[in-house]
């Protein structure tokens, strides 16, 4: 993670909830190369399997194969369907998501994220100074999300309001819960979080949810647009508001970036010994879905953003999805793999343009490939 270089404290009670949490950090410190998930390219696990040989065969000829059989071969592995990462993604599920996550150049895995409702819910979590942080908001956050809002039948059922305080609510209390924790003294993480709320109407609005510097950006008619604000120490209000508690901006001319309290980002999860300086209010913001416009969201920790600018990564995202679709291959099921790979594209981008820290991309893919194939303009230009 990007936040700073402070270790962890001591280690936590028994009946800490995060005592299993630092144990582990612990142990995939000393084990790194044993990481959980990892693969062969130094990256944790996919939203959706890697595509096999054999289903790259598929592909050709696809026209004498039935076509849901063909794209059942890039549906998520039942392996990948059980890891944490996942909650309800085989649950009618609303949006098409690609999620990777690469250690890079990095000694330790600090980023995490996480996917629940069908893509209804996602987030991105980069951890510093440790990982428990980030794993624990991957493995909490959404259950206070949902907990706050059990007295509707889900996301959706709520109204937008109470379902935009149900996530702060939830971020706030799990920011209570790591500062209560000695042992999580000097660790933290970003949260970025992206919420797709439908009313009674079938009208989408993007809630997008944010503490740090990891950022969720939309792709409007190729155009980017942040759904959310880097909290960093030199950002207008950010500078604004740490200088007037009497606290100083530093720059780190060895890493050629500001830092408050030794940290690079002005707002976390955690970090309790710089609290209330660095603090963990989340900053929440609509975006009503433009339905004919609007055709992703990506969600990264830094390490992509310190490469990329957000109209780089739609440029690049755009630019794959409209490569031409290879001779004698079925476009609708290479839409599907393009799709489903994006977010591994968008990964090894940041590693080839040199990026140092870890790299976690989630995409949400806000329409079906299908709608997709009917929105195709009468010019017969493909979509």
């Amino acid at each position: 993670g990007g936040g700073g270089g402070n270790g962890s404290g001591g280690g936590p009670s028994d009946s800490s909830p995060f005592a299993s949490l630092a144990s582990r950090d612990h142990r995939d410190n000393e084990n790194a190369s044993e990481k959980s998930l990892q693969l062969t390219d130094n990256s944790v696990a996919t939203a959706t399997s890697p595509i096999s040989t054999t289903a790259t065969s598929q592909l050709v000829n696809a026209g004498a194969m039935g076509l849901e059989n063909i794209i059942s071969a890039f549906s998520p592995s039942a392996e990948k369907m059980e890891d944490s990462r996942y909650k309800n993604i085989t649950e009618s599920s609303a949006h098409d998501v690609s999620a990777w996550a690469l250690k890079g150049a990095r000694i330790f895995m600090e980023d995490e994220y996480y996917v629940a409702e069908g893509g209804r819910f996602v987030g991105v979590f980069d951890g510093h100074g440790g990982s428990a942080v980030s794993t624990y908001l991957r493995d909490k956050l959404y259950d206070r999300v949902h907990n706050n809002l059990k007295k509707t039948n889900g996301i959706s059922a709520a109204s937008l309001q109470s379902t935009a305080a149900a996530l702060r609510q939830a971020i706030c209390d799990v920011d209570r819960a790591v500062m209560l924790e000695d042992s999580l003294e000097y660790q933290g993480s970003t949260a970025v979080t992206v919420m797709v709320h439908e009313d009674e109407k079938k009208r989408r609005t993007i809630i997008a949810g944010n503490v740090g510097d990891s950022r969720a950006v939309l792709c409007r008619d190729g155009e980017a647009v942040d759904l959310t604000r880097d909290h960093k120490p030199y950002d207008h209000t950010e500078k604004k508001r740490i200088l007037s508690m009497g606290e100083k901006i530093d720059w780190d001319a060895d890493s050629g970036i500001y830092r408050v309290c030794d940290l690079s980002l002005s707002r976390a999860i955690g970090d309790r010994f710089a609290k209330p300086v660095v603090h963990g209010e989340p900053e929440i913001k609509f975006f009503p879905i433009k339905e004919e416009s609007d055709d992703f969201v990506l969600l990264a920790s830094d390490g992509l953003w310190d490469v990329m600018t957000s109209q780089e990564v739609v440029g690049f995202v755009k630019r794959k999805m409209d490569a031409p679709t290879p001779l004698n291959y079925n476009s609708e099921v290479v839409s599907r793999m393009r799709r489903k790979n994006m977010s591994r594209y968008v990964a090894n981008e940041a590693l080839r343009r040199g990026t140092l820290d870890n790299v976690c991309v989630v995409l949400l893919w806000l329409n079906d490939v299908e709608d997709l194939k009917e929105a195709t303009t009468s010019d017969g230009e493909k979509q």
